[in-house]
């Protein structure tokens, strides 16, 4: 079983906002990924001047599952301020909400490659709930090819409602298991 690992510690010189944060842990991905071709899912806690970069791999969703509640106490132990998620994903668009309700009812990757587009995203949150995210489609989905990141798309997720994931707004998450375990 695949557990969370501490890859690095990093020391910056003040307490960044959201967007200087972002920028921060983009422009990490962006050397990581032009140097390794890929990224592993990676989670970046702030807790006051101190980044802690916790890479998290899974199998499975038991896996997937185990990896989130760890982050979630890590972030609780900290006490970060903002923690960012930067994983590869699948995004697929539709045409119509027919069109879309029939992809929401099967996974991503069951879809053809031509009907899914491969994408490095990031996504950054603070812990009074405001968020930023931003994806690049990666290039050279054929094995013969290396893949590069194309063009960055910033405020990719600006507007959006009903974002919905494991690793999206954790900080929401342990508030709300947090009102849970108070009524017990």
């Amino acid at each position: 079983m695949h557990k969370p690992q501490l890859i690095f510690n990093e020391t910056i010189d003040r307490d960044p906002t959201l967007v200087e944060f972002h920028q921060h842990v983009v422009a990490w991905a962006e050397l990581v990924f032009s140097r390794e071709g890929r990224i592993q899912p990676t989670f970046v806690l702030q807790s006051g001047v101190s980044l802690m970069y916790i890479e998290t791999l899974w199998d499975n969703n038991f896996e997937q599952e185990v990896a989130t509640a760890t982050i979630k106490r890590m972030i609780g132990t900290v006490m970060a301020s903002k923690y960012a998620f930067v994983t590869e994903a699948w995004v697929a668009q539709a045409a119509s909400k027919a069109e879309m309700d029939e992809i929401t009812k099967r996974s991503l990757a069951d879809l053809p490659s031509n009907r899914r587009d491969e994408v490095l995203m990031c996504m950054s949150h603070t812990r009074e709930g405001d968020f930023t995210g931003c994806v690049w489609l990666i290039n050279g989905k054929h094995q013969t090819m290396k893949k590069t990141l194309g063009i960055r798309q910033d405020d990719y997720y600006a507007g959006m409602t009903g974002i919905e994931g494991r690793m999206f707004s954790l900080y929401s998450q342990i508030a709300k298991e947090q009102r849970a375990e108070a009524f017990h």
